[in-house]
This record gives C-alpha cells, sequence and structure tokens, in this order.
C-alpha cells in the first residue's frame, strides 16, 4: 500500500503547498500527490481548481494569471495564521525539493495542452512518479512521447471494459473513486498487469474499504491515520 499524501497532508495545511508537502512526509506518508496547471506566461505550477475562489477568495483562474501575479497570493491564511505568507508552488521548485530517492510522486495533469511540458520536467527526476489525469487525451499525449513513464487514469468507471481499455493503450496504472472499488475489479486490474490506487478517499471507513479490497495506493488528506492502520494491520514496521 502507497500512501500518497493528497495534495500534501491537506486535512491539516493548505493544500499543494510546501508545508502541507513537507508535514505530508513528516506523517510517514510514502510519496505526495499534487497538481499541475500552466500560467497565462506559461509557468507550470501546483494547484488543483478550476478557478482561486475556494483556496483564495479571489475571482480568477491560474491560467488567466501570470506566475508573478499569483506569487502574490497569500495561499495560507485560509487555513490558519500560522501559515501565513505560503504561496504558489512551481513544479521545477517541487521537483527540487521532493524528487529524491524513496519519494514516490503522483502528478496529475490538470490543464489542457500541458502535457508535453509536464513531461519534459519529469523525464529525468529521481524519484519514483505516475503521472495521472481525469483527461485520457493528456496521457496518451504523453506515452507517444516515451515508453518509459507510469501513467494512471483517474476514473469513475472501474469496470472490465476500462481496464481492457488501459492495457491496450499502454497506461500501467487504473485510479478508481474510492467507493468503486471491490475486490473482484481490483484482482482483474491486477491480473492484467495494473496496479490500483483509489482517489475520493474521503473518510476513514473509504480509507479501511480500500486498504481490504485489493488497491495498492490511495491518496489521502490525513495520511497520519492510514500510516497508524497499516501499523496497526503489521504492514509497516
Amino acid at each position: 500500500m502507497i500512501n500518497y499524501a493528497h495534495r500534501g497532508a491537506s486535512a491539516y495545511a493548505p493544500e499543494n503547498t510546501m508545508s502541507a508537502f513537507d508535514l505530508g512526509l513528516r506523517m510517514n506518508a510514502d510519496g505526495i500527490e499534487t497538481d499541475i496547471r500552466r500560467t497565462k506566461d506559461g509557468v507550470l505550477v501546483l494547484f488543483h481548481d478550476d478557478d482561486l475562489l475556494r483556496i483564495a477568495g479571489i475571482p480568477g483562474s491560474v491560467e488567466e494569471l501570470t506566475y508573478e501575479e499569483l506569487s502574490a497570493i497569500d495561499l495560507g491564511l485560509r487555513k490558519g495564521p500560522q501559515y501565513r505568507g505560503e504561496r504558489i508552488v512551481t513544479l521545477d521548485d517541487f521537483l527540487s525539493r521532493f524528487s529524491v530517492p524513496g519519494v514516490m510522486l503522483a502528478l496529475e495533469i490538470k490543464g489542457k495542452g500541458i502535457a508535453r511540458d509536464v513531461w519534459n520536467r519529469v523525464r529525468n527526476i529521481r524519484s519514483g512518479y505516475t503521472i495521472t489525469s481525469f483527461d485520457y487525451g493528456s496521457l496518451l499525449e504523453v506515452r507517444k512521447l516515451s515508453d518509459s513513464p507510469r501513467l494512471g487514469y483517474l476514473t469513475d468507471d472501474f469496470s472490465r471494459s476500462m481496464i481492457d481499455r488501459i492495457v491496450s493503450d499502454g497506461l500501467t496504472e487504473i485510479c478508481p473513486r474510492a467507493d468503486l472499488i471491490t475486490s473482484g475489479m481490483s484482482d482483474y486490474a491486477h491480473d492484467k498487469g495494473l496496479s490500483v490506487r483509489a482517489w475520493g478517499v474521503a473518510d476513514y471507513g473509504l480509507m479501511v474499504h480500500c486498504c481490504l479490497n485489493g488497491a495498492d495506493g490511495m491518496t489521502v488528506n490525513f495520511p497520519d491515520l492510514l500510516d497508524d492502520y497499516l501499523r496497526m494491520r503489521g504492514e509497516r514496521p
């Protein structure tokens, strides 16, 4: 079971910030999951939402603003005064800090038309990684560029037909929504050579469900709880 800190330890720290990533690793996560978009002036940055409203309380989107404009926004204060001054993180800065042996990275392509740029940034990093996306076309674009990267499709369809399609297109991981995971479909995916990583692990019960039904990994906002559970089961020293 690979324990990915979802946008860092985002239950406790402002998501997709250095504080959240650092905290996730301190909570014994095996890796970090994050989201990639491109600014108006072409900088790859880490941000999940289509707009800035939920995180920053202001209108606009990453794609509509320059990196300089985005860097002026405090992304931490809404999570608590101790996080005042957290700024948007570039993909390059993230990789420079966290692309190290022993840390797994799940890098989700969120923005359209950035697959080639993302691949050019990650192709030589030192850590293990998987490039993921809900956009199937982005994954196929990366696959055309190279046979080497691990590619995972984020999906609401955990079926034999979807698994067969992913295998046929040379992807390596299926990432179903957590509540869709069953041991039978996980076994089928494993038999086809795919790993299974869950997303949408909204609570402790779903976390346990994924552990008991064949998931090989999951993204969780609370990596400390998953680590405690795995230790209780004797799966961690």
